[in-house]
């Protein structure tokens, strides 16, 4: 992954310049496939998916998977006329599939680690500027939205609903927003940034899960205006150790502030037993465990008890 933010920045404007005159636009309509339509499409081009429910099939370990750069994957959201919740596009879970919608290089699974030469290959090759807004990912057993060696992602009003492992999920990646989406009924997390650089996450509402939001593994993460509730932590910011990952040289720079982290006390703890999330107790707004040279300022903290 990139390190340098700039440099970086500066390669996915090229990148975008030079497919531009090229880009094109796919509609997909309830009873289509969204798969068929990400398929079909080249690096620039925009998938616009009307609202209903949509259940790929033969799709193997994922509801949707991004295998190349400069897509942007936008569901619509329309009013339902005399009801409070709009109708958006739904993703949702069939057959074997594990994890909801998953952007990362071709042959690169959510599984791979990043020190083997399996993951170092996927790194050479790692994609840039995915887009995602406005989808409803709901009931995998695995992860919701997540991205792995990605260098320019943006994830944008996206609901992430009983995805049982990880709601939202950046990992690997670089240059990131994270910005008003809604994660809920996680048995881990229900937003977490891992192993990423450069990420910012703002105004999200993360709920009923073990752990509201998370960084392990990762530099330069700012975190503001999130709503965090009702689970059973608030944050946690925890050594790689704690969370099972490799930790590297440096992992620094987390600003926690201006964040509203209340009523946290979703108990019993529903993770799993016997794993890590299993044994933190009920009542913890912000947990700092075996971290350094991070910042939590200026939040609204209360009824963690």
């Amino acid at each position: 992954m990139k390190k340098g933010y700039f440099g970086a920045i500066l390669a996915v404007a090229v990148f975008l310049a030079a497919t531009a005159t090229h880009a094109s636009v796919h509609r997909v309509f309830p009873g289509d496939s969204i798969q068929a339509a990400i398929d079909a499409a080249s690096p620039g081009d925009t998938i616009i998916v009307e609202p209903g429910v949509y259940k790929e099939k033969g799709n193997g370990r994922y509801g949707l998977r991004i295998d190349k750069s400069d897509i942007r994957l936008i569901g619509k959201i329309r009013e339902k006329k005399g009801q409070g919740k709009p109708n958006r596009v739904r993703v949702l879970q069939n057959q074997d599939q594990e994890t909801g919608v998953y952007a990362a290089p071709p042959g690169c699974d959510y599984d791979v680690n990043d020190d083997t030469p399996e993951g170092e290959a996927c790194r050479a090759q790692e994609l840039t500027n995915f887009y995602v807004r406005g989808l409803s990912v709901e009931g995998f057993p695995v992860n919701g939205i997540q991205t792995r060696w990605v260098d320019g992602f943006q994830f944008v009003d996206n609901h992430s609903v009983n995805n049982l492992n990880n709601g939202i999920y950046p990992t690997l990646s670089a240059i990131g927003m994270v910005r008003d989406n809604v994660s809920y009924g996680s048995l881990d997390t229900a937003m977490w940034i891992a192993g990423s650089v450069n990420v910012r996450v703002i105004g999200n509402e993360l709920h009923s899960s073990v752990i509201g939001f998370e960084i392990t593994v990762s530099n330069e993460v700012k975190v503001t205006a999130n709503r965090i509730y009702n689970n059973t932590v608030g944050v946690g910011l925890f050594h790689p150790k704690g969370a099972g990952n490799p930790p590297l040289p440096t992992m620094a720079n987390w600003v926690i502030e201006h964040n509203d982290i209340y009523d946290n006390i979703l108990s019993p703890n529903p993770a799993p037993p016997g794993t890590f999330q299993s044994v933190l107790p009920p009542g913890i707004g912000v947990l700092l465990s075996g971290v350094r040279d991070h910042e939590v300022i200026d939040n609204h903290v209360k009824g963690n008890n």
